[in-house]
């Protein structure tokens, strides 16, 4: 975006302003030499073609190393951002050194790249120069020959001459226009390649609206690999009622997230299928899917923006009652009202900053404000401390009754009063009922309540 695409307006700019004028201005000036000696011309343009294959060996040049150095500056930018982002852990760690270290070696290599263009770049003008004045001299030698034979009158070689200097000037100028446009076909591939990604994930010709769920949400033999041949999820099947409160348990690794992101059809299953009132959701938009569900992660994450407009995200419709009424069922509100401009206050760089509390806060009271049937709580009070956790679970108390919810949590307490509770293990379902039938029936469960409820050790 800062890089690439400048380059391709550049080049674009250029094209419509010399592209059309200098070749214009050669063929007008190459007709009135024809018209003074067409002999003499055509001999001249001989040469024109010799100096095109030049060119387009230099212009191929100076693309190829124009795709490294942006390519380069690309991760020299990612090294930068993720310097800035992980400073504390850089300080922590002592690794400003090791870093600057790697920055040297990129930034080495970017400049090494960026020579090779201006090196390619800076040889085509005398290069060129050299190739038309020696073509002019050959031309003028044999043209002086006709002249002292008497096949040529002086006028007519002034006026030949007048004409051919006319017709290399646009051909210089269009050897620079050349290295121009082969940077900015560099990034051109670059831009196009990105625009040219056709997502994996779309909606299907015969898609549906899904109406709001008010019955299942069912998984039917359903499995799952990022990589070939590598499962997540083995063969999982089972059925939540609608306005159930599910907590998804177990061991990091086992594919808890990897559930969610098939609820929310981030990634299409490899086989089985997830239905929602008996309708696949690869059958239904993604807009009407994921329009009725909320998700709150362990990261509350938080644009740019002010309070209000993390709230209602992306609402054109909204209304700041219902803004206000999200924040206090979130209980956000309790510190807004407290902030500068309360809900107009802008959050991030050149506003405020906030706790990991709070900013829990914010985000739930976006998924309250959505209003969505299905609520998703991806370890979202992993973090929090007690104060935070306990404003969180009581909004939730109010706020999941009639909503199917699915929690995501490493921490048995905040699932004490789910309706049931799905042990997954290695990507396979072990477990699904409440707490007192799996304590008896599922020792994976008992292993991981023992270890993570009662300070045990797992066995």
């Amino acid at each position: 975006f800062m890089s690439d695409i400048p380059m391709m307006s550049k080049g674009l700019h250029s094209i419509f302003s010399k592209a059309i004028r200098e070749p214009l201005k050669a063929i007008a000036t190459m007709i009135l030499a024809l018209l003074i000696n067409w002999e003499l011309t055509l001999i001249t343009c001989i040469v024109l073609p010799i100096g095109g294959i030049f060119l387009r060996s230099l212009g191929k040049k100076i693309k190829r190393n124009a795709k490294k150095t942006l390519k380069q500056r690309s991760n020299l930018l990612a090294i930068l951002q993720e310097t800035f982002t992980g400073i504390r852990l850089v300080k922590a760690y002592l690794m400003e050194q090791k870093l600057h270290q790697k920055f040297v070696a990129e930034n080495r290599a970017l400049l090494r790249y960026e020579m090779k263009v201006i090196a390619v770049d800076s040889a085509t003008n005398p290069i060129m120069e050299t190739f038309v004045v020696g073509a002019g001299v050959g031309v003028m030698l044999f043209s002086a020959h006709q002249v002292l034979s008497g096949r040529m009158t002086i006028g007519d070689f002034s006026a030949f001459y007048a004409a051919l200097a006319a017709l290399f000037d646009p051909i210089r100028k269009l050897a620079d226009l050349n290295n121009l446009i082969a940077t900015s076909l560099a990034g051109g591939e670059r831009v196009f390649e990105l625009m040219d990604v056709v997502p994996s994930i779309q909606d299907s010709p015969d898609a549906v609206v899904l109406s709001p769920v008010q019955k299942s949400i069912c998984f039917e033999h359903v499995s799952f690999a990022y990589q070939p041949n590598d499962l997540v999820l083995k063969d999982l099947s089972f059925t939540v009622q609608h306005g159930e409160k599910i907590a998804i348990v177990g061991k990091s690794g086992a594919g808890k997230s990897t559930l969610i992101s098939l609820l929310l059809r981030l990634y299409d299953v490899q086989e089985g299928a997830i239905s929602f009132d008996g309708l696949d959701i690869r059958k239904v938009t993604m807009d009407s899917l994921r329009s009725q569900i909320g998700l709150v992660t362990q990261e509350a994450f938080l644009f740019n923006d002010t309070i209000a407009a993390n709230i209602f995200c992306a609402d054109p419709h909204h209304e700041d009652e219902a803004i206000y009424k999200a924040a206090q069922d979130a209980y956000a509100d309790i510190f807004i009202q407290h902030l500068g401009k309360q809900y107009e206050t802008l959050y991030g760089p050149g506003g405020i900053d906030l706790s990991g509390g709070q900013k829990h806060r914010i985000a739930l009271a976006r998924a309250i404000f959505k209003q969505p049937k299905i609520l998703i709580l991806d370890e979202a009070m992993a973090n929090l401390d007690a104060e935070s956790e306990s404003y969180i679970l009581r909004a939730l108390e109010t706020f999941t009754k009639g909503r199917t919810t699915f929690i995501i949590a490493h921490r048995f307490s905040t699932i004490q009063k789910v309706d049931r509770i799905l042990v997954l293990d290695n990507g396979m379902l072990v477990g699904f009922g409440k707490h007192a039938e799996l304590m008896k029936t599922s020792p994976i469960y008992q292993n991981l309540y023992e270890l993570q409820a009662l300070g045990g050790l797992p066995t």
